[in-house]
């Protein structure tokens, strides 16, 4: 049994701030009720919390420490994000405890200030707490896609506060994934779906499914912020003779395919080679694949192309690396495929029944043109303040609009998730 150590820091982070919510939180209550109490009274309250006062806050310096020990990196995006609030914070913090020392030995009218002292010092201190647990008001959000990225933005604007639609052309959720995870050995992809749509359950995203949202839909919800996640379309036209050619997304949805099969790959992600392997397992399918790059996968990571590599040496799938597609022609019910080769050697000629081209996608983003002109950021996303991790400028007079994941320009899953969150977590 491994010791999780971010779930065990996670749990001390959050028994500390507890600890300084309920003790601090008490003696904060104290100092709020100074004024409304008399002078036996007000002695009888500080009384109270005089043996521990000063040692409740050490719960709060517990919790940043540990963030900073074990998340650094979460530490200085909270801290740079909370900075002014944390300073008045601490501003109020030290002139309550200046105070409570002070009234101590004060006497007459001096008293009466160091009370209202220790009594602003604490109302200051509970404000500037409110502050850096409020967000932007709720506000009413659009997301139009059910892919990883769509989903992404629904649950982050969620988790913001905001009220959020989401509309799905299909029956379910997952676009993409969902056609990923059907490639043998990748089918626990699925289990980010199901992750996902245990989260939009929880905080009650209103899904509307088999809903391909136009425009007039759109405007309908009278949103303030709206999200086009529409994905993507297989870009498989890039040579005479594309439009004979199959799509990866053809191929792993369940058509029937049979005889030798070319799987041509100038993507070099999972895509293509998930496309083959599958496709090497049906019978009576003879699978090559040809990619312009030096060698198959060249995108993929470490972890994941050996595995695909051991699936075609031990089912006979032929790799030919270094030559780009260049026509593809029908002849007596047959492809055949030309290829150029990348060092400016002889081409190869390949004579097949099925081709599939795997060039990524092209994005699906007519709503976002069609909505582009009624939008008060005209649709306009601000990549400096992006990159920089801050708030994009506040629209007004209208919605603001904004595109992510595929519906930009061709993603992986993590590169659309990712889109969605450092976009949403700030609007």
């Amino acid at each position: 049994m491994t010791l999780d150590l971010p779930l065990v820091f996670t749990v001390l982070m959050g028994l500390a701030i507890l600890a300084y919510v309920v003790l601090d939180g008490y003696d904060l209550g104290v100092g709020m009720l100074m004024p409304a109490a008399t002078a036996r009274e007000q002695n009888f309250m500080v009384s109270s919390i005089g043996p521990f006062w000063d040692a409740n806050e050490t719960w709060l310096v517990l919790g940043v420490g540990l963030l900073l020990v074990a998340f650094p990196a979460a530490h200085g995006i909270v801290l740079t994000a909370l900075y002014l609030p944390v300073f008045v914070m601490l501003v109020g913090l030290m002139l309550r405890g200046v105070a409570f020392e002070f009234r101590i030995k004060a006497e007459g009218w001096h008293r009466e200030l160091w009370n209202w002292m220790f009594w602003f010092g604490s109302f200051v201190a509970s404000f500037a707490q409110g502050i850096s647990r409020s967000g932007a008001a709720p506000r009413k959000a659009v997301v139009i896609g059910g892919g990883p990225a769509g989903l992404e933005a629904a649950r982050v604007l969620s988790e913001r506060g905001h009220r959020v639609v989401l509309f799905e052309a299909a029956a379910e959720l997952g676009g993409q994934v969902t056609i990923a995870a059907r490639a043998n050995w990748r089918r626990d992809l699925i289990g980010i779906v199901d992750w996902f749509r245990t989260q939009l359950d929880r905080l009650r995203v209103d899904v509307r499914w088999n809903t391909l949202a136009d425009a007039d839909d759109v405007m309908a919800e009278e949103p303030d912020i709206v999200i086009v996640a529409t994905g993507g379309i297989p870009d498989s036209d890039l040579v005479p003779g594309g439009d004979l050619c199959l799509s990866t997304w053809d191929v792993l949805s369940g058509g029937e395919i049979s005889g030798s099969v070319l799987v041509y790959d100038d993507n070099g992600q999972h895509q293509g080679p998930s496309c083959a392997d599958y496709l090497s397992d049906r019978p009576g399918v003879d699978v090559e694949i040809v990619t312009p790059d030096r060698a198959v996968a060249i995108e993929m990571g470490a972890l994941n192309y050996p595995i695909f590599l051991q699936h075609f040496y031990a089912k006979g799938v032929k790799m030919t690396p270094d030559h780009r597609l260049t026509s593809v022609i029908r002849e007596n019910n047959r492809l055949h495929a030309e290829f150029s080769n990348e060092f400016g050697q002889r081409g190869i000629h390949r004579v097949v029944d099925h081709v599939v081209v795997e060039h990524g996608t092209l994005p699906a983003d007519e709503l976002y043109w069609s909505l582009r002109d009624r939008a008060a950021n005209e649709g306009v996303t601000d990549y400096t303040a992006l990159l920089a991790g801050r708030e994009q400028l506040s629209a007004t007079g209208g919605f603001a609009l904004f595109r992510v994941g595929d519906a930009v320009s061709s993603r992986n899953i993590h590169a659309a998730i990712y889109d969605s969150l450092r976009l949403c977590k700030d609007l």
